[in-house]
């Protein structure tokens, strides 16, 4: 990676690059209509700052724009084509940036975007042309000349090779592909030494960084030349600020039935800095009490209405309750404390919470000065204390913590900040406090998704000691993985960068924030509109309080404008803080709680031209509530469209400050429902687009000081009253837009994550059914593969089934058949075959997802030679051998695109060894595919990207380059599964190796070959169902094994019910449905999710197993499959029936499923079930 310094004097030598035709045409540009050329370098600047977010496709629209308006204006050419090469639309980046290219030919970005399509498409000879234009330009650009190396390496021009490569290294050190390419050609060229520590180099940067990282085509891990060019006339997009609306907080905590009192003494013995017995009864009594507590806004029951949970911290147990408030909807509370278990009189000191068990509950923890509590929530109302059960063993001086899904694998993980070790007080001696203690560890609790949690503080680098108050999760890179900034009493803040490995890296000197030099609370939001989320940061000490500003370059500065509003230097005695939005004009205002007597609450308000004015005043505040103010929690605890504000005063009442006019301005109130990312949603993006502004925010966990705000994200609006976009990127990478979003409303968002796949199928394997796999994944009717182009379904498949995996039972074979996805299930013939084979060899059957015929016949492979290839390296000559050599659950990474299946063309390349006089070459990929839908495909053709089956190529060495002699090789259809490729007969020459590249989520876990001949006798005998009944069975839990996909399926542990819709039509009555299993004659089950067919078979049937032989099974089923997504063809109704003789899916007017006596007795006989919203 480029350092800041460098990549700076890098940006400047591009301006200076752009070539004769941008300095012309800027001369020109100057001389145009002010108006216009406003209006240009605004498009072209929000473009910048969107390709720097991962935003490409809004990046894509704001280039667009601009080259509509202006054909000539070059920059916004090779940015358009900049941002189609990153979103995976590389014919649309070709067509643009060729069509530019007369009017700059020699330009930087231009020539090495072209190239490094030419090689993405395998014309190297055009690559190496255009990269060494880049290096006449720029001798010293660090990815040329690793790209350059890299083809000379693989064209055998070992001088040329170790030249660049040398020279990649020269310049950036950090790209770890360079040293892993050289260490290759100075192995090749007999210098082993230097090979090897190259090789070691490259080993350390595989550990310190994710795979994603190495193995994935990213905006900012492409170079400088890749990255959008800013116009050096810079950007015309000031905002003006509304001129505002009269807006009053009232405090109606009398009224609201609150009944709660701060156990603190009004008037504090103790104060920071002073000199303390050094006894732990004095923390308690004093110490503790001061600096508690806090408060949150949540829907504990599910009402939709918000409400209050407040922490408590008096000097003795009796003094120390914490409360529960259920809202009434009538704008009181009622205290619930006692009735949920939820009343822990330990001294409180913060509040989180968060729906670890996804459950669609949220479950709180308390920190506490002794040991925390995680409270479960049962969704009845009540809680259960689950610490010991859970794994915490939090005990200290707890302070803030925060739920948060660190490792992005759909469960909320748990960060706890702790502040001072006194275990080491001595009796009798006086300490400075906090100054002479000890900081205690923090701890970071991974969730196991099992119910418990694992203490990862040292694995993730984050066991530094200091005495830490408030930890904030954040994206402050836009990298699109959850980030820390950990805020420290007495001692600088730390910004922690996620490594996506489950680590964290110190990024506060680089990023510019060492002198930030204490933090209570802290707050992140976007506060001047520019995408890149900001910090507040307050002291608590005449330090004051800092608005940091993020410069999107990694870096924040202090806000000066905000710096003059609020005092520099002044000694507000701040504690909580956060960024809101008072008055809905859709700029983040800040609100400050202080201890002052002229009272508790400091409001600034945004004006949104940069500058900030204090409004405390102005709102009704002046004066409010006295001393003692410590947390605060935001939320709409009345649901009218504007946010109140909950704040807690040590020794006395709450306040509870009601918004009086916010909601005359429009309000959009957005709720995220994960589903594939954590049920909250925590971490998700939400971007709002009304008029010609957009705001985002993201939704997460603790922040301010020992609080938490209300996790619903309410965007102001303004006067507006149209809302032209909302967008959701969810922690999984999944991007979402609803439609149709009026102003004024709460909208709920559910991630549309992986709601169809297969049909499931289980075996009993002597104590259980166990999963084996999904089936019919190539039997998908209905789905968009191109434009008005639907996929044609191939309705048979075998699937294997270990040996050891299914036991006979009572003289039976019995398997499992469970539908429990979004989708429907028509099922026609079902078989078991009984396949024994010499215990030194293996069997799979032949089979292969394909994209349309000729489907693969069926086939027994039987190998015992299998192994893996000689070496592997992904598409950017990375080595992923480790990777594929094992059946690990270890798979090679590559970039995601926002559409569900479709990323990033990737490709593997293998070495197979030696393969001289093999009669036959087969090849065994075992992995699965994360499909793609109707939705995702039409979403990817409407943004210029097709779907590309996977093709295998092999190396022309005649002719210098890769050549495609599988156009469609197939993929493993669904969960993981074997497939067979049969490679006899490919290789024009002795070079064995082989490249498969696509654009599909496909991954792959082992890669074997095989050259052993299918002569090995085997012995199949397949059996018929003597029993089949239909049933209700519910939906078996999924479960992330290793806390990753692909997922496995609990038979034993099902749901009742699954939030999933309904197509609508007759269903096969539940019953015996033998018969209906018997031939493919389109006579089929049809199941609806929730539902399965226990099968069983007579063992007797498949006869005595031979001595020293193995029984291995392939379950045969024929059938289809439709899912309701919105693109899929007829995706909401059973009916149209399929058949077999049907041409496609939807099939013609002139076709129609078969209606002889036969079938019509069928329909009538078997599929009475209706379902759906009402008879036809």
């Amino acid at each position: 990676m480029i350092d800041v310094s460098k990549r700076d004097i890098a940006l400047a030598a591009i301006v200076a690059l752009a070539g004769i035709v941008i300095g012309v045409y800027i001369v020109v540009f100057r001389d145009a209509a002010p108006d216009k050329a406003d209006q240009l370098r605004g498009h072209n600047a929000r473009g910048v700052s969107l390709m720097q977010t991962g935003q490409l496709n809004d990046a894509v629209e704001e280039f667009q724009k601009a080259v509509d308006l202006d054909p000539e204006y070059v920059y916004g050419h090779i940015n358009l084509g900049i941002a189609y090469f990153h979103s995976g639309a590389d014919d649309r980046a070709r067509q643009t940036l060729s069509s530019v290219e007369a009017l700059d030919p020699v330009n930087a970005h231009l020539n090495y975007v072209l190239a490094r399509l030419d090689l993405l498409q395998g014309q190297e000879a055009a690559a190496i042309e255009r990269f060494n234009e880049v290096l006449r330009l720029d001798p010293n650009d660090a990815y040329t000349n690793y790209y350059l190396g890299k083809i000379y390496f693989d064209a055998g021009r070992i001088p040329e090779a170790r030249e660049r490569l040398e020279k990649a290294i020269q310049v950036d050190g950090s790209l770890a592909a360079a040293h892993y390419n050289l260490g290759l050609v100075l192995l090749q060229a007999g210098d082993e030494k230097r090979g090897l520590n190259e090789m070691l180099t490259y080993n350390k940067f595989v550990i310190r960084r994710s795979a994603d990282e190495l193995g994935q085509r990213v905006y900012l891990e492409e170079g400088i030349y890749a990255r959008a060019v800013e116009d050096p006339d810079g950007p015309s997009d000031a905002a003006t600020a509304s001129t505002g609306i009269g807006v009053r907080f009232a405090d109606v905590v009398a009224s609201s039935g609150i009944q709660f009192v701060h156990g603190a003494a009004a008037t504090p013995e103790f104060e920071p800095g002073q000199r303390i017995a050094s006894d732990p009864r004095f923390l308690r009594e004093h110490v503790a009490p001061y600096y508690g507590s806090g408060a949150a806004f949540l829907d504990f029951d599910g009402d939709g209405h918000l409400d209050l949970y407040v922490v408590n911290a008096g000097p003795t147990e009796a003094s120390s309750g914490n409360a529960l408030y259920r809202n009434e909807r009538d704008g009181t509370f009622a205290d619930v404390t006692s009735q949920a278990g939820v009343g822990h009189t330990g001294q409180g000191m913060g509040v989180a919470f968060g729906d670890f068990d996804n459950d669609r509950d949220p479950d709180l923890y308390i920190t506490n000065f002794g040991p925390d509590v995680l409270y479960r929530n049962d969704g009845d109302g009540t809680f259960t204390d689950i610490t010991v059960e859970a794994g915490i063993d939090g005990a200290g001086f707890g302070m803030g913590a925060t739920f948060v899904d660190y490792d992005h694998d759909g469960f909320l993980d748990l960060f706890v900040a702790n502040y001072v070790d006194a275990r080491g007080m001595t009796a009798g001696a006086t300490i400075r406090f906090p100054q002479e203690l000890p900081g205690q560890c923090n701890v970071l609790y991974r969730n196991t998704g099992d119910g418990a949690f694992v203490d990862m503080t040292v694995e993730a680098g984050l066991d530094g000691i200091a005495r830490s108050v408030t930890p904030v999760f954040l994206d402050y890179d836009g990298d699109n993985d959850t980030d820390l900034y950990l805020g420290n009493d007495g001692q600088p803040g730390v910004l922690y960068s996620n490594n996506r490995d489950g680590s964290f890296a110190d990024v506060t000197t680089k990023a510019g924030l060492a002198g930030v030099t204490a933090s209570r609370g802290v707050a992140a939001g976007d506060y001047n509109g520019d995408s890149f989320v900001d910090l507040l940061v307050n002291s608590g000490t005449t330090n004051g309080v800092w608005l940091l500003s993020n410069r999107g370059d990694g870096s924040f500065a202090a806000d000066a404008s905000f710096q003059q509003a609020a005092g520099a230097g002044e000694d507000r005695r701040a504690w909580g803080a956060s960024f809101v939005d008072y008055d809905n004009d859709g700029y983040l205002d800040v609100m400050l709680v202080v201890d002052q007597p002229e009272g508790a609450v400091v409001l600034y308000r945004n004006l949104g031209d940069g500058g900030f004015v204090d409004a405390t005043a102005d709102v009704g505040l002046q004066g409010v509530g006295g001393a003692g103010g410590r947390g605060l929690t935001l939320g709409d605890h009345d649901s009218d469209g504007d946010v109140d504000v909950f704040v807690v005063r040590n020794g006395a009442n709450p306040m509870l400050l009601e918004n009086e006019g916010g909601a005359r301005n429009t309000w959009l109130k957005v709720t995220t429902v994960g589903d594939g990312s954590n049920r909250m949603g925590l971490g998700s993006k939400v971007e709002v687009k009304a008029g010609g502004r957009r705001q985002k925010r993201e939704v997460s966990g603790g922040s301010g000081y020992l609080s938490q705000n209300s996790p619903n994200l309410l965007f102001g609006l303004g006067e507006e009253q149209q809302i032209g976009m909302v967008h959701v990127l969810w922690p999984s990478g999944l991007r979402q837009r609803p439609n149709d979003v009026a102003v004024n409303q709460a909208l709920t968002v559910t991630e549309q994550g992986r709601k169809s796949s297969c049909p499931l199928l289980y075996t009993w394997d002597g104590d259980q059914y166990t999963f084996i796999s999904d089936f019919l994944g190539a039997g998908f009717i209905g789905i968009l593969v191109g434009p008005d182009t639907y996929y044609q379904p191939d309705s048979d498949e075998y699937v294997k089934v270990d040996g050891r995996l299914l036991r006979e039972r009572d003289g039976k074979y019995t398997i499992r058949i469970t539908e429990q996805l979004e989708e429907v299930s028509y099922l026609d013939q079902v078989r078991l075959l009984v396949v024994d084979h010499p215990s030194d060899t293996e069997v799979y059957p032949n089979e292969v997802l394909k994209m349309g015929p000729p489907f693969p016949e069926f086939e027994v492979h039987v190998t015992g030679d299998a192994r893996p290839p000689v070496s592997a390296t992904d598409g950017d000559g990375r080595d992923i051998l480790s990777a594929i050599s094992e059946f690990d659950r270890a798979y090679p990474t590559f970039q995601l695109l926002p559409y569900q299946g479709i990323a990033k063309s990737h490709s593997v390349v293998l070495d197979l060894g030696d393969l001289s006089g093999a009669e036959r070459v087969l090849l065994l990929m075992d992995g699965w595919i994360e499909y793609w839908n109707s939705e995702s495909v039409r979403q990817a053709l409407d943004d210029g990207i097709a779907l590309q089956a996977p093709i295998l190529q092999v190396w022309r060495d005649d002719e210098g380059r890769w050549v495609t002699v599988i156009e469609d090789l197939g993929f493993p259809a669904g969960l993981p599964k074997t497939m067979t490729v049969d490679l006899t007969g490919v290789f024009p020459s002795d070079d064995y190796r082989v490249r498969i590249a696509t654009n599909m989520e496909v991954y792959w876990d082992r890669i074997r070959v095989s050259t052993a001949n299918d002569v090995a006798a085997v012995n199949i005998a397949t059996l018929k169902p003597d029993q089949a009944d239909l049933h209700w069975r519910g939906y078996p839990k999924l479960h992330l094994p290793d806390g990753n996909n692909p997922p496995v399926f609990l038979y034993d542990q099902p749901n009742d019910s699954a939030p999933l819709g309904d197509q609508a039509g007759y269903y096969t009555r539940f019953g015996d449905v033998t018969p209906l299993l018997d031939a493919p004659d389109d006579q089929y089950v049809i199941m609806h999710h929730g539902e399965e067919i226990a099968i069983s078979f007579s063992a007797d049937e498949a006869g005595p197993l031979p001595q020293g032989w193995k029984r291995d099974f392939l379950v045969y089923v024929d059938g289809y499959v439709k899912d309701m997504w919105a693109d899929t063809a007829y995706g909401s109704t059973v009916a149209p029936l399929p058949f077999h003789d049907m041409s496609s899916y939807p099939y013609t007017d002139q076709e129609a499923y078969p209606d002889d006596r036969r079938r019509q007795e069928y329909l009538r006989e078997y599929n009475t079930r209706w379902i759906g919203r009402s008879l036809p």
